[in-house]
């Protein structure tokens, strides 16, 4: 057996784009709350702080919205990686 994940590519490809996409938005995001939690912006509004807690809220929030979408069309897409994962670390032969 081949040793990739076997599914639906346009459904890996798109939420593969998505997925690249959303972790360098992650970093931006990251690296926000590393900004705001520095002495010299402590003093920034609730409000600001608030923003910046909420985007964080709504960006997983469409990571776990696209990845839902992506399991309806292909639900192997998200167990193939754990499949591989034990079959190349736990051979057949290993459970016998």
């Amino acid at each position: 057996m081949a040793d990739q994940p076997t599914g639906h590519p346009n459904v890996q490809v798109k939420f593969q784009e998505f997925l690249d996409g959303w972790l360098i938005r992650q970093q931006d995001l990251f690296d926000g709350l590393i900004l705001a939690i520095k002495p010299e912006n402590i003093h920034k509004s609730d409000d600001q702080h608030q923003t910046l807690i909420d985007e964080v809220l709504c960006h997983y929030k469409q990571y776990y919205e696209e990845k839902s979408i992506a399991a309806r069309e292909d639900v192997f897409l998200f167990f193939s990686t754990v499949v591989h994962f034990f079959r190349k670390n736990f051979p057949l032969d290993w459970w016998v």
